[in-house]
Formats: structure tokens, sequence, C-alpha cells
């Protein structure tokens, strides 16, 4: 069974040489980017969020080693074992990775609508001698129950 991921959708797009004329998979694709830092220039070895390389950081502590959350306000300690972080700054960066999900939810949508768009533009050109269908006004009173 595939799962659904940034990386698996690119994949099967990339093969098929799929031109990025939609916004919101130009944004989802930005989104990838940052998230598994490609980048489209070798001389570009950051990526364009620099807190992505945070979260991506504590992504990878927290699955492949260990990671610790302190109180808030004690240094940031890092080895190639462990990772201590703040609670704060795990707080700070769990939002910014819900605001990145927000955005990416408003994408897809954005991205469906455009299809959506584009398929019924091509509908009405070739359908164009189809009749009306008129839409009735009734007053609130006959809306009830």
């Amino acid at each position: 069974m595939n799962r659904i991921s940034f990386l698996n959708l690119f994949k099967e797009l990339y093969k098929k040489n799929y031109k990025f004329n939609n916004y919101g998979l130009k944004g989802l694709l930005s989104i990838e980017k940052d998230l598994y830092k490609i980048s489209v220039n070798k001389k570009f070895k950051n990526s364009v969020d620099p807190k992505m390389d945070d979260i991506r950081t504590i992504r990878n502590y927290m699955e492949h080693r260990i990671l610790t959350v302190k109180d808030v306000g004690e240094l940031k300690q890092h080895t190639k074992l462990e990772l201590s972080i703040p609670m704060d700054e795990l707080d700070s960066n769990s939002l910014y990775l819900l605001q990145k999900c927000r955005e990416a939810i408003i994408l897809v949508s954005l991205m469906v609508k455009e299809n959506e768009d584009k398929k019924e533009a091509k509908f009405k050109a070739k359908n164009n001698n189809l009749p009306k269908v008129y839409a009735f006004k009734y007053d609130d009173d006959l809306k009830t129950r």
C-alpha cells in the first residue's frame, strides 16, 4: 500500500513531466522543498525557511535518536545521540508546523478549485449550446418546515 506524502506526490508528477501551472500545486511544491531540504541549485544548501531546518532536526531526533525537553529558559544542547531543547522552543516549532499544515490544506483546496475551474471552462467551451436551468425565488416563509 502506498502512503500519501509530499515525496510520493511529487515523484509521480516529476515522472509524468507535469507542468506546474497550478498556483496551489506550486505552493505545495515550495512547502515540500522546505520540508525535505530540496534545492534546485547546488549553491543553496539551506532551505528558504530556516525554521523548517530546526523542525526537521527535531523530527529526526524524535524518530531516530533521543529528544529531551527541558524547562523554559534552559539552553539547547546538541550531541550526536541526544538533542535537548527548551519547552518554549518545542511550543513555537509545533505552532509553526501547525501553521504550515493549515497552509497546505488551503493550498490543496486552491489546487482542486483551480483544476475544477479549468475542467468547467473546457466543458463550457465544448457544450455551449446547453439549455439554461433557472432557479426560482421562494419566499422565506415557504422555506420553513
